[in-house]
């Protein structure tokens, strides 16, 4: 089953379970109290709220996006960034400057999902369309993302454009 909104990169969410998911069959991890909600809770009513909201976050950047004259970058970031990774449930991001590595160099990436050496990078790169091809800087975002994971002691890390 093709999912046109659904781009699938790397092995997070394999094809075989979106088409699962979509044909309504049972999926594991994927009742309300693996959720952290009352068993009782409808998992689908629960999944459009939150999905609604964040249409409210991107209609917002959206806005803010077109004036002319805005710093892409920081409207990405705060408009929709910020608050998605919130409803997500992570706090407010770390940082504002590149990070430094335990090499002593540092990288273009300028925030941490919290406080500590662990915490997963956020790569905010809002004039960037094609986040494998690097167009006017040095190396790819997924590259720069790469770079970093593999030099630190961070597991994951989130690339937004």
């Amino acid at each position: 089953m093709p999912f046109p909104s659904v781009d699938v990169q790397g092995g997070l969410f394999p094809p075989d379970l979106l088409e699962r998911a979509a044909q309504g069959e049972d999926v594991a991890a994927q009742q309300p109290q693996d959720f952290h909600l009352p068993k009782s809770a409808r998992l689908a009513d629960k999944t459009q709220a939150a999905f609604s909201e964040i249409c409210v976050y991107w209609r917002s950047y959206s806005d803010r996006a077109a004036l002319p004259g805005v710093d892409l970058q920081q409207v990405t970031r705060e408009a929709l960034v910020v608050p998605l990774l919130k409803r997500l449930g992570f706090g407010k991001l770390h940082g504002g400057f590149p990070i430094a590595l335990a090499d002593g160099s540092s990288v273009p990436i300028r925030w941490r999902t919290h406080d500590a050496e662990d915490a997963a990078p956020v790569h905010i790169v809002s004039d960037h369309p094609d986040l494998d091809r690097r167009g006017d800087r040095r190396r790819a975002p997924h590259a720069e993302l790469q770079d970093f994971l593999n030099r630190s002691e961070a597991l994951w890390g989130i690339l937004a454009n």
